[in-house]
């Protein structure tokens, strides 16, 4: 009885020592952190390209005006990993405003500051493979300034 239980707990004590090291082997972090607009083991990966897609939905501003069946279409934009092109497209895929964007994490972005004639506008967004939304301010410069901000929730990967 004394070599059974012995050979019951040799067995038991080996087959906690081995998932222990499984375990703790299996805890090193091999991932290096990167910076925004990378992923991967290596970080050698731009996040960015996975979002070169069209996402469609709707939007709203402050006056209340609907936008239905909008698109926001993006693109590469040069070296910088940070860096998207964002072209904003009607119900009919006639372009609206053609902007830039810099991803401030891997999954959200501001909108650059574009000037056009009076209007100048600025933004920010969240986007993944699947969806984004995003909001634009457009102010008018003139006697009066205006504002105007157009907000799309849960635009869709067309």
């Amino acid at each position: 009885m004394t070599s059974t239980l012995r050979k019951l707990a040799l067995g038991t004590f080996l087959s906690v020592s081995a998932l222990t090291a499984v375990t703790l082997t299996s805890c090193n972090k091999d991932d290096e952190t990167c910076t925004v607009g990378l992923t991967g083991k290596d970080c050698k990966t731009e996040i960015r390209t996975s979002y070169y897609n069209s996402y469609k939905g709707n939007g709203t501003d402050n006056d209340g005006l609907t936008y239905t069946g909008f698109t926001a279409k993006f693109s590469s934009l040069g070296t910088d990993p940070t860096k998207m092109n964002l072209q904003l497209l009607d119900d009919k895929l006639a372009s609206v405003n053609a902007l830039t964007v810099t991803l401030t994490t891997n999954t959200a972005f501001n909108i650059d500051q574009k000037v056009s004639g009076d209007y100048t506008y600025t933004g920010t967004g969240t986007i993944n493979e699947s969806s984004c939304s995003l909001t634009i301010t457009e102010k008018r410069a003139g006697i009066t300034t205006t504002t105007t901000t157009y907000t799309f929730n849960n635009m869709v990967k067309q």
